[in-house]
């Protein structure tokens, strides 16, 4: 492995994931510090990387207690900004000022493209007040609509704001990447709950983590994990008692991810 290129990329993500915690507002840069997660990852070290990246970004959060971290924190980083070129664009959109490939209405919600992403904004409760945040993502819902979803939750799943990501640390695929700082970051900034690293089986970076999956969770953890399968056509989001699945590749992991988010932030049934 090329340490050098891992350090940088180490550099680049923790940078990229303090801002998710910090900065006030969310811009055209967020657009940016998206496109940075993956740009710079090759392709041998993506799978490695990912793991590391994702523990520095627990550790950047650790000092918080959770009702300061799913509160103050997370609030104060996601509110809007009423003048941002986003607010105009979902103005015009909700006035039916544009073309459907700039914006539609999906129930009611207000979807518009803007920089490459899609944009809507959701009403979260923090503390029993509501928010407005701005979600980012890959993926419109009529992107969505055959990336199926099946099972059922336990009501436990949502009562820890510990989230375990479970990573196969050997896959090598910029998109699996994708998938994972695209979860972490609505995970974080939309949802309130502590994304924490983990690994599905063992290897050589997990050394000191958790090794936790779908299958083998003794504790009875609230997991989400992620399985790389190129035999699947379409992206696939499973719910099982503790567990949330992505399966995919390619574009289809990060279908699946937007796919789950949406559910997840009540968009999509």
């Amino acid at each position: 492995m090329d340490e050098t290129k891992m350090s940088a990329n180490l550099e680049v993500e923790e940078e990229t994931n303090t801002n998710a915690e910090l900065n006030s507002g969310i811009t055209a840069e967020t657009k940016a510090e998206t496109k940075e997660m993956t740009k710079d990852f090759d392709p041998k070290t993506i799978g490695i990387a990912v793991v590391v990246l994702l523990g520095l970004f627990v550790i950047g959060v650790g000092g918080f207690s959770a009702l300061d971290w799913m509160g103050e924190t997370v609030t104060g980083a996601v509110t809007t900004d009423v003048n941002s070129d986003l607010d105009i664009l979902h103005a015009e959109n909700r006035a039916g000022k544009l073309d459907n490939s700039e914006g539609y209405m999906y129930e009611d919600f207000s979807f518009v493209f803007y920089d490459e992403l899609w944009w809507t904004e959701i009403v979260v409760h923090y503390e029993d007040q509501p928010t407005i945040i701005v979600v980012p993502l890959h993926n419109s819902p009529e992107d969505l609509l055959d990336v199926p979803v099946e099972g059922k939750l336990d009501s436990e799943f949502n009562e820890v704001a510990d989230l375990y990501l479970a990573i196969d640390p050997k896959v090598s695929d910029q998109h699996y990447s994708l998938a994972i700082s695209e979860l972490s970051f609505n995970i974080v900034k939309g949802i309130g709950r502590k994304p924490i690293g983990s690994c599905s089986e063992e290897h050589e970076v997990c050394v000191g983590r958790e090794i936790i999956s779908c299958e083998n969770n003794p504790n009875n953890y609230p997991v989400l994990e992620l399985v790389y399968d190129e035999t699947l056509e379409f992206g696939t989001v499973e719910y099982d008692g503790m567990c949330m699945k992505i399966s995919g590749s390619g574009e289809e992991m990060v279908r699946a991810a937007d796919r789950l988010l949406l559910n997840w932030y009540q968009v999509m049934n």
